[in-house]
């Protein structure tokens, strides 16, 4: 009888885990599980380095950033090459830092990381990522400017560290704040990609035999507390996102519930609230409960560095936040800040038990960074602290992680203040399956390799959709897809499979055009992802944050929420299953006024071209209260407002639809939708009624 391979053993691991604990014998399951575990790190790690680029960015920490690098490096901005890490180093403090380590007090330099699409080499010692970014860089009194594009880099193991080997920045658009940004080239070039539909569903590549393990008890032991940190990470990722949406609506309610009873929130230089019932109280110095019709309250996480404490109880969290507020009729404002989080693993359930936040800007919209300097939000009456800050304000936070690639804490220049210190972790513990036969350890490890390959694979194919987008790649984009997924084409209904979805695009937007001289930014971030118990199928929940970039005018946003979609995984290559969008939460007039004065939406709307051109699959009127508000001229449920017409965009107040509850508290939102927005009227559309 043959010996099943690392790769067919893998797939079989994947796509039926119970056939393949059953027929593989223990020994080499267990080696194909160190292999896994091995892999599934790799892409762990190496997502890992570049939001560390970003947030030792923010604070000047140019040596620290070279650090990261390999010694014979490469980076690439345009048509500009730098070779080795001495030069690039030197770089980075010409182009970022005025030829010294930190910041001056005013100075900007947020580099805010988008939507990362990983790849392993099939060697395991490489590997590619794809980012995007969006750069405020600046000074208070000097200027403020924007800019923008893509990263493909390449990453490389030497021993047991991972390092860049090669950064290679696109870029895309640049501007001034005062004139807002434009595209950087008259035809802007499509940037390649290291990926397509197929590889962007497998993140870990075939790879070679691994030799059976000689004691698969202690190899499946040993390699359970790597396994279980990064799940937990993930738990407390979904968790610190889930807040930042919760803030979105001011759900008060909700955001205290997931605290810890004797939790603190402690603001740099407003004060501190202590426990969940004051935590409440002051969260209202950002308005009461409920978002109006008029305002806006984004607060966007980007992606953070999480630590796990050796017996997976607690977590710290580093991230940056960009906050976008204010009223439609008067002023709009920017901010960013820093969050040093501390969470606990109470019952079972994930709680923030510290939340540390430490502003470092906010800006009047209508005058940007180098103009605007001013305070956070004022509590007033009874939004007062319980007491002073313990940060002291303009302070820095310091790091809870390591370096990754020098293992060393990090530090700031001598004379900068520093507060908030977390102490930094150990490695993980090897506790949880020590008592169980080497089978059970066995299949314990697999599980939660399959949860953390599921997850993986899920955001690259979210990401990689919003990619296609802005390319107009639309033969790509549908390859994307599962045989049954179901893609919504906005306001008109969802179309099923590759072949229809693909054609729906064309129908509606057309092919690339040349000379390429505006571009739609797609930008699916911020995820919550609910992997199935079996890692074949996973529901989540990403922001857009839409960019839109041209040559001749001041560039635009707008924002919505991907609330509910779904992957799966088929054949082995992860695919799209559903994807549907609720927009605009908000969009802009014009780069000059932002967020605000922007004029209501008529009170009467076209239908879709495609209605009639390519009609949908399942059109809009067969799903019920989901789509309703989605419908022009419909009467039958506008959950947008008491009165007036249905399908109104901002700055009306756009319900916020979840596919998940309260993970703390259990409380079902106002607008629960845990399935896929087309099962109403198609339930042949649904996971469960294909198997998954």
């Amino acid at each position: 009888m043959r010996t099943m391979t690392a790769l067919a053993l893998w797939a079989s691991l994947l796509a039926s885990p119970v056939l393949a604990q059953s027929s593989a014998p223990v020994a080499q399951r267990a080696a194909a599980v160190a292999l896994g575990t091995a892999n599934v790190t790799a892409l762990h790690d190496v997502r890992r380095l570049h939001i560390a680029y970003t947030q030792l960015a923010e604070v000047g920490l140019w040596q620290e950033m070279a650090d990261l690098f390999a010694d014979d490096a490469e980076m690439i901005v345009g048509t500009r090459s730098i070779r080795g890490k001495p030069a690039i180093g030197q770089w980075i403090r010409d182009e970022l830092g005025t030829g010294r380590q930190g910041l001056a007090p005013g100075e900007v330099r947020s580099l805010l990381p988008f939507t990362p699409v990983a790849n392993l080499g099939a060697d395991g010692r490489t590997a590619k990522v794809r980012w995007h970014e969006l750069a405020m860089i600046g000074a208070y009194g000097k200027d403020a400017r924007w800019a923008g594009g893509i990263y493909e880099n390449d990453y490389v193991k030497r021993g047991e560290v991972w390092l860049i080997a090669r950064m290679h920045y696109f870029p895309q658009f640049a501007g001034s704040y005062a004139d807002g940004w434009r595209n950087v080239e008259a035809d802007l070039k499509v940037v390649p990609m290291h990926y397509t539909p197929q590889t962007a569903g497998i993140p870990i590549p075939a790879m070679a035999t691994p030799p059976a393990a000689p004691d698969p008890a202690a190899l499946a032991g040993q390699l359970d507390g790597p396994l279980s940190a990064m799940v937990e990470e993930n738990a407390v990722r979904n968790l610190q996102n889930i807040y930042g949406y919760y803030v979105d609506r001011r759900m008060w309610d909700d955001v205290a519930d997931l605290f810890e009873p004797d939790a603190t929130l402690d603001i740099a230089g407003l004060g501190q609230w202590k426990g969940a019932k004051s935590i409440r109280r002051g969260l209202e110095r950002e308005g009461p409960a409920g978002l109006g019709a008029g305002e806006l309250n984004e607060h966007v996480q980007f992606p953070a560095i999480i630590t796990m404490s050796p017996d997976g109880t607690q977590a710290h969290a580093r991230g940056l936040e960009l906050a976008m507020t204010g009223r439609n009729d008067a002023k709009g404002y920017w901010a960013v800040s820093i969050f040093e989080n501390r969470y606990v693993k109470r019952d079972g359930i994930w709680r923030i038990a510290q939340m540390q936040l430490f502003p470092r800007l906010r800006a009047d919209y209508a005058e940007g960074w180098a103009k605007s300097r001013l305070d956070p939000v004022a509590p007033e009456g009874e939004q007062k602290p319980d007491a002073p800050s313990a940060l002291g304000k303009d302070a820095l936070p310091a790091f809870s992680w390591r370096h990754p690639v020098t293992g060393q804490p990090i530090r700031y220049p001598a004379g900068t203040r520093v507060a908030g210190e977390l102490r930094t972790f150990g490695k993980p513990a090897q506790q949880s399956v020590a008592t169980l036969p080497a089978a059970q350890r066995i299949a314990e490890a697999e599980r939660k390799q399959r949860l953390l390959a599921a997850d993986i694979g899920a955001e690259n194919v979210s990401n990689a959709f919003g990619n296609y987008i802005d390319d107009f790649e639309w033969e790509l984009l549908g390859q994307l897809f599962a045989r049954k997924g179901a893609r919504e084409m906005p306001y008109a209904g969802f179309y099923i499979g590759p072949e229809r979805i693909t054609a729906a695009e064309v129908t509606k937007w057309g092919h690339r055009r040349t000379p390429r001289t505006s571009i739609p930014i797609h930008l699916r971030m911020q995820p919550v992802i609910d992997v199935a118990a079996d890692g074949r199928s996973a529901k989540f929940r990403t922001r857009l944050f839409s960019i839109g970039s041209s040559l001749n005018g001041a560039g635009s946003f707008s924002g919505g929420m991907y609330p509910n979609d779904q992957a799966a995984l088929e054949d082995g290559v992860w695919k799209l299953w559903s994807v549907a969008i609720d927009e605009f939460y908000y969009n802009s007039a014009g780069y000059k006024n932002g967020w605000t004065n922007v004029p209501a939406e008529p009170a009467e709307k076209k239908p879709d071209m495609l209605i009639k051109a390519y009609p949908p699959d399942v059109p809009l009127t067969a799903l019920g209260q989901r789509q309703q508000g989605f419908i022009p001229g419909s009467t039958q449920f506008n959950p947008y407002v008491h009165n007036g017409p249905a399908y109104p965009g901002y700055p009306s107040a756009t319900p916020m639809w979840f596919h998940y509850v309260n993970p703390v508290s259990g409380r079902v939102p106002p607008y629960y939708w845990p399935d896929c927005a087309s099962c109403p009227g198609a339930p042949q559309t649904s996971l469960s009624a294909n198997g998954y």
